[in-house]
């Protein structure tokens, strides 16, 4: 997920500013991998979002 979110330009800008201590509704795990509100953040790519559907539902 942290390669994919890296690939997401706005994922990318909000882990950059959360770095910077820009942004407090965001949060990134030790593993890079940014959420917000405790809830993951997804990229905006239609084929992984609806994997994830399918997977959840």
């Amino acid at each position: 997920m942290k390669e994919r979110q890296e690939g997401d330009a706005s994922l990318l800008r909000t882990k950059n500013e959360v770095l910077e201590g820009k942004e407090s509704d965001f949060n990134i795990s030790d593993e890079g991998i940014l959420y917000r509100k405790n809830r993951l953040c997804i990229p905006n790519e239609d084929e992984l979002k609806e994997q994830i559907m399918k997977e959840a539902h």
